[in-house]
């Protein structure tokens, strides 16, 4: 009766035709499956966990280096404040006395005192000349009415008292 019905199989005794057709896989194969899937899912969780770590690692880099230029200004000479104490370059300390002592002159440009290194001489030689009055000069008053001139080395001085001084717009 196989032969009329199956053709196509082979005309072995009955044991063999089990034999054949039994494909039953060994008994560790489904053990190895699993294995194999855990290992996968494992290395697969393990990827993704590394590139989270790599990925906050990043983010928390960049927030704490803007946080930290936020926070500490970059030092620069030009603006004295953002140097540490005792190392601004330009400093003549806090009154008209210390700069004296520290040998700094009073720099019109820069309405400060200054060591002769930290100011260009040529160039606040050129403000004192492009000022309002017929000679160039700049006008200095003691009041905001323009009613009482003051002259250069008094506003200098201004600094031992704490005194304002006024001038043109211009």
């Amino acid at each position: 009766m196989s032969q009329a019905h199956d053709p196509f199989l082979s005309h072995t005794s009955s044991a063999s035709d089990s034999d054949e057709h039994d494909h039953s896989p060994p008994p560790d194969f489904y053990k190895s499956i699993g294995r194999t899937r855990s290992r996968r899912r494992r290395n697969f969780f393990t990827a993704i966990s590394v590139g989270y770590c790599l990925i906050t690692g990043w983010i928390m880099g960049l927030a704490t280096s803007y946080a930290f230029k936020i926070l500490v200004p970059e030092p620069d000479i030009f603006h004295p404040d953002t140097l540490a104490k005792g190392i601004n370059l330009c400093d003549c300390g806090d009154n008209v006395k210390d700069a004296l002592r520290r040998g700094c002159v009073y720099d019109t440009l820069s309405t400060s005192w200054l060591p002769p290194f930290c100011r260009d001489p040529e160039l606040t030689a050129k403000f004192d000349k492009s000022g309002d009055d017929p000679n160039g000069e700049w006008s200095y008053y003691a009041d905001q009415e323009g009613t009482y001139r003051l002259s250069v080395d008094e506003i200098a001085l201004l600094g031992k008292i704490g005194g304002h001084f006024w001038a043109s717009r211009y």
